[in-house]
C-alpha cells in the first residue's frame, strides 16, 4: 500500500491515527449493517486529476462524509466510516467501510449509491467538467434560439388551424348538456367523474391535432433545453394531458364549452345556429387558447454565450462528460 498517511493506511475524518484492531472489531461486533465500498479510478485518470496518493482521497472523503451518511440516512454525528488507499496496478483504489453508531433506521438504496457515485464523480472531475460545462452552455444557446423559432412557428400554426374531427363534434355537445345539469363550479376540479372523463377524451383528442402535436413538441424541445442544464437524461415526451405545466388545458376546455353554453341561451328569440356550427366555433377558441397556453407556458431560455454548436459538438461534448466520469464507468464504486 503505497503512500498510505498510517503504517495499516487508515484514515478517516478522525485522522489517521488508528488502532486497526479496535477498527476490526468493532466493525466484526456490530449489529446494523456494516457497508463496503471500493472507489476505484483507472491509472492514467487518477494520475492526471491528482487522485493518486492517500491524501487527496483522505481530503475528497472528509469533505463529502456527510453527504454519504445522509445517503445511508445516518446521522452525521453518529456515522463511522474508515477508509485505506491502496496504490496498486491500473486502478488506483480506496478500500471504504461505513455504519452507524447507533442502529435501527440505516439504509443505502440502488439510487443512493447512484447519488454518492455522481457526487464523486463531479468532485475529482470538477475542473475537467467545469470547461465541459461552459461548451454545452454554449451548444445550448445555439440550439434554444433554433427551438423558439421553430416554437413561435408551431404556435401560429396552431391559431390557424381547424378541427373537423367528427368525435370532437360529437363530445363538445355531451360535455355542454353535462355543464347544464352541473350545479356547482363549472371547473375541472368540481365537475363528477363522468364529465372529467368527457373532457379528458376531448383533451386527447386536441393532442393528436398534427398543429396541437407539433407545438407541443416545439414546446418540449424548449423544455429540454432547460432541464439538459442540470440532468443528462431528460426522458420521453410525457403527454400533453400528464404534463404539470398544461393542468390547466382541462379547465380551458371546460371554460370554452360553458361560454358557447351561455352564448346560446342568450341569443335573441328567432336566431338560431346548428349544433355543429357552435362546435366548431367552441372547438376554434379552444385552439387559440391552446396557443395562448403555449406562449404564456414557454420555457425561460438557457444561459446562452455567442457560440455555435451543432447537434453533434453537442453529442460529442456530452460523450467527454461520460469519459471523465461523469455518467460512465471511469469512477467505479462497488458496494
Amino acid at each position: 500500500m503505497a503512500g498510505r498517511p498510517g503504517s495499516h493506511g487508515l484514515f478517516s475524518w478522525y485522522g489517521s491515527d488508528l488502532s486497526l484492531d479496535r477498527i476490526a472489531k468493532e466493525a466484526g461486533q456490530h449489529s446494523g449493517p456494516v457497508w463496503n465500498a471500493i472507489f476505484s479510478l483507472k491509472r492514467e485518470d487518477a494520475a492526471r486529476v491528482g487522485y493518486d496518493n492517500a491524501d487527496a482521497w483522505q481530503a475528497l472523503l472528509n469533505a463529502n462524509a456527510s453527504f454519504i451518511a445522509n445517503e445511508m440516512n445516518i446521522e452525521v454525528s453518529g456515522f463511522r466510516w474508515y477508509a485505506a488507499f491502496h496504490d496498486e496496478g491500473n486502478h488506483p483504489h480506496v478500500h471504504f467501510v461505513a455504519y452507524a453508531e447507533k442502529t435501527g433506521r440505516e439504509y443505502l438504496s440502488e439510487k443512493g449509491v447512484q447519488h454518492i457515485r455522481s457526487r464523486m464523480a463531479r468532485e475529482i472531475f470538477k475542473e475537467e467538467l467545469h470547461e465541459i460545462y461552459v461548451l454545452q452552455t454554449q451548444a445550448r444557446g445555439e440550439l434554444d434560439q433554433k427551438a423558439q423559432r421553430e416554437f413561435h412557428d408551431a404556435v401560429e400554426k396552431l391559431k390557424g388551424a381547424s378541427l373537423p374531427d367528427p368525435r370532437m363534434m360529437e363530445l363538445i355537445p355531451r360535455i355542454a348538456a353535462a355543464l347544464q345539469r352541473h350545479k356547482g363550479k363549472k371547473v375541472y376540479g368540481y365537475l363528477s367523474k363522468g364529465t372529467k372523463q368527457l373532457v379528458d377524451q376531448a383533451v386527447d383528442i386536441l393532442s393528436g391535432t398534427p398543429e396541437v402535436a407539433d407545438a407541443y413538441a416545439r414546446w418540449w424541445e424548449l423544455r429540454k433545453r432547460v432541464l439538459e442544464t442540470y440532468r443528462d437524461d431528460t426522458g420521453e415526451i410525457p403527454p400533453l394531458s400528464t404534463q404539470p405545466e398544461f393542468k390547466k388545458i382541462r379547465n380551458m376546455v371546460v371554460r370554452e364549452i360553458w361560454k358557447t353554453v351561455q352564448e346560446q341561451e342568450n341569443q335573441m328569440a328567432g336566431e338560431e345556429n346548428s349544433t355543429m356550427a357552435r362546435s366548431g366555433v367552441c372547438t376554434q377558441r379552444i385552439l387559440w387558447g391552446l396557443a395562448d397556453l403555449f406562449s404564456v407556458r414557454e420555457p425561460k431560455k438557457s444561459p446562452a454565450l455567442n457560440a455555435r454548436v451543432d447537434r453533434k459538438r453537442l453529442r460529442w461534448l456530452h460523450q467527454k462528460k461520460i469519459a471523465l466520469g461523469q455518467a460512465g464507468d471511469d469512477l467505479e464504486i462497488r458496494f
